[in-house]
């Protein structure tokens, strides 16, 4: 009877111990992936806060007609930083500078067009007017 209860009493010392083992191998990697997430997210809020602040130089200086044909990809580059999306043409590159507070493919945004000598010629104002900014 004794030994009955010392082998039962072993066992539930092994399930409990594996037991909490296995919980705490799971919970540091839970943990691990919190954090990850929590790193991920503050990066991409601070992405999105980049954007939009490029986003708000470039519609201000398009509003303000202070962007002219002939200034190069660099120059607007050091004035706006970087833009959300570069698509390349074989005649053409876009710079796309958009408001993250909107909608994407509705959304509020300013679009450079660049030749292939990398000289500006022309800025569009996507969904939103370009006389707007104060």
């Amino acid at each position: 009877m004794i030994r009955r209860k010392l082998i039962l009493f072993t066992h539930l010392v092994c399930i409990l111990f594996l037991s909490g083992c296995g919980s705490v191998i799971e919970t540091k990697n839970d943990m691990k992936f919190m954090f990850d997430l929590k790193n991920d997210q503050e990066s991409q809020l601070m992405q999105i806060n980049r954007e939009n602040v490029a986003y708000e130089r470039a519609l201000k200086a398009v509003s303000l007609g202070e962007i002219k044909p002939g200034e190069n990809k660099g120059e607007i580059g050091e004035r706006f930083g970087k833009p959300a999306v570069k698509r390349v043409y074989s005649d053409r590159e876009e710079w796309t500078y958009r408001n993250n507070e909107k909608h994407w493919i509705g959304g509020e945004k300013i679009r450079f067009v660049f030749d292939l000598d990398g000289k500006l010629t022309k800025s569009e104002c996507v969904n939103v007017s370009c006389n707007s900014a104060e």
